[in-house]
């Protein structure tokens, strides 16, 4: 089922990772978060990074992420505290690790991927704070189901909050479990002043590769 993949230095034959943008939103009174779309070029490497962000002559917490082969990841630093918005924010990797995906193992890594992290969100609904409830929070809610043939333990996802296109902010969630076929009703919070939701998309951090996320076979 998986693969004997070996490291490698980033020198050898991966290209970098590409920032494609970097967005600060506010996530609460007085508070922003930090987040990059960031694309890991590669078909045959898995990249594993720490990162920290430079915010208006200040740097963040050191964090780590996982890119997949060929993925787009959101890279985010929440909770940034500051009485205005920052003015801008600079995406710095400390270190990059690349896990090269052997061919003969998996000559198609996107497809084994999608095939793991098949899932669908479906109903999806947003109630914005104030306007015409009695709610003090924005309220997202959807149901998340698991169509792959895998189930998984502890997974955690990102959910991205899109105005039309434009990213307007991040939501981290986990799940307990995720058996294959399960679905899940979802009904998250959002403390962001003005924000609007059109859409959302789904960033699962599980790393498909690691035979430890996954939850035992039926017997």
């Amino acid at each position: 089922l998986f693969p004997n993949y070996t490291v490698y230095q980033a020198h050898v034959s991966a290209e970098p990772l590409q920032v494609v943008d970097t967005e600060v939103v506010s996530s609460a009174t007085n508070k922003f978060d930090v987040l990059s779309d960031v694309r890991n070029p590669n078909a045959h490497f898995l990249a594993s990074v720490t990162y920290h962000y430079f915010v208006d002559g200040q740097s963040t917490d050191s964090q780590t992420a996982l890119i997949l082969p060929g993925q787009t990841n959101i890279i985010p630093s929440l909770g940034l505290a500051a009485g205005a918005a920052p003015s801008g924010a600079t995406l710095v990797f400390d270190q990059t690790k690349w896990t090269r995906i052997s061919n003969h193992s998996i000559p198609d890594p996107s497809t084994w991927q999608n095939d793991r992290l098949n899932f669908t969100l479906s109903n999806f609904d947003f109630k914005p704070a104030g306007i015409g409830t009695s709610l003090t929070t924005n309220d997202i809610s959807f149901d998340l189901t698991n169509n792959s043939a895998y189930g998984y333990d502890a997974p955690h996802f990102l959910l991205g909050l899109y105005d039309q296109s434009l990213l307007v902010g991040v939501i981290p969630f986990d799940l307990s479990q995720f058996p294959s076929a399960a679905t899940e009703h979802l009904d998250l919070r959002s403390f962001a002043s003005n924000i609007n939701v059109t859409t959302v998309q789904l960033f699962p951090q599980i790393n498909v590769y690691d035979p430890e996320v996954y939850l035992p076979l039926p017997k």
